[in-house]
């Protein structure tokens, strides 16, 4: 984190590794530990020094102790910071519900008048919960973090470039775009593209329910296409 400074110190065990980060100011820590194959987080609340375990697909921001004290934020995954399946359909109106509830309780400003340390700990939190929403909300960044997750990643190498048909009819696209089109025609493009980008999403989502990421990753490298031609044609749309 960028405003707290963690010392790490990283132990072997009986074959088990615990990662060990103790805030500069000793009055937090927190361990990562594997058990049983799985991930437990154990945090010690700064306040009351409770000790709280967490595995790997449990979210905690508060201590329970006291619902108003912040704990350092421990888990970084969006979808269980957004209370959601790991799946790529989501229900948008409930992660954005979701995020209006986080917002309420972690916002930096509320935390203007409490300690430094849980003033540091409500800036994490709040930009968690920023970079969760506008991830999941967004079907394009959803599967590329999807895909992220699994240690599958997009390059500039995931391309098209072998699909001259599809790159001629981008090019067409992207001409009409900037001959300046009428307003009328502008939405019309804008419509049709539309089309598209719903179906590389039922497509990316099938291949995500078959667990085929090397099917969703191709999808995803089409859909990045359609995606910035979108953001041209809302340029155009929204800004003359």
């Amino acid at each position: 984190h960028p405003c707290i400074t963690w010392n790490i110190l990283c132990l072997k065990m009986s074959n088990r590794v615990f990662k060990i980060l103790i805030n500069s100011s000793w009055s937090t820590r927190l361990v990562v530990r594997y058990q049983s194959g799985k991930c437990v987080s154990d945090v010690t609340c700064w306040r009351c020094n409770k000790e709280i375990s967490l595995s790997s697909d449990e979210v905690m921001f508060t201590c329970p102790c006291d619902r108003k004290v912040l704990l350092p934020p421990i888990t970084k995954n969006y979808f269980l910071i957004m209370g959601c399946e790991q799946s790529y359909e989501v229900n948008i109106d409930l992660i954005k519900k979701r995020y209006h509830e986080l917002q309420v309780l972690l916002h930096p400003d509320k935390y203007t008048i409490k300690s430094k340390l849980e003033q540091e700990f409500a800036v994490e939190h709040s930009s968690l919960v920023n970079k969760a929403y506008s991830t999941l909300s967004n079907p394009y960044n959803r599967g590329l973090y999807m895909l992220k997750l699994r240690a599958f990643t997009i390059d500039e190498k995931d391309n098209m470039s072998s699909d001259i048909e599809f790159l001629e009819e981008l090019m067409k696209i992207n001409e009409e775009i900037h001959s300046n089109p009428s307003q009328d025609r502008l939405q019309e493009l804008n419509q049709a593209n539309n089309v598209v980008l719903n179906v590389c999403i039922s497509e990316v989502s099938y291949c995500f329910k078959q667990g085929d990421l090397l099917g969703a990753k191709d999808g995803l490298a089409r859909m990045k296409y359609y995606v910035n031609i979108k953001q041209e044609l809302n340029n155009k749309l929204y800004i003359q």
